[in-house]
């Protein structure tokens, strides 16, 4: 097998050096800006995620009850609690006004 040149990557700054932006640049200054996360934005996202985490799995798993086994009633029961639960989620979301 033949030696070759392996080819190489830079990442460059802004201004096409390969050397980070300054610490007091304008790009750090944006950078901490855009990560600022109002505390109650961020408390409704994470809590948005819990609840979305819960109930896609819930009606996923409703349906698959309801469609492949005889506990049909029970299957729709399991479906509709992943649809309170995900539609409690929806109401918090569209509620939001954002941080004021």
């Amino acid at each position: 097998m033949a030696d070759r040149d392996q080819p190489t990557a830079q990442i460059s700054g802004s201004d096409g050096s390969a050397e980070p932006p300054a610490s007091g640049s304008a790009d750090s200054e944006d950078l901490e800006r855009i990560t600022e996360v109002d505390p109650e934005v961020r408390s409704l996202f994470w809590r948005l995620v819990v609840v979305l985490k819960i109930a896609i799995p819930v009606v996923s798993v409703g349906i698959l009850v309801a469609v492949f086994t005889d506990w049909t009633l029970l299957g729709v029961l399991i479906i509709a609690g992943g649809g309170v639960v995900g539609g409690y989620g929806l109401v918090r979301y569209r509620r939001f006004d954002g941080p004021e």
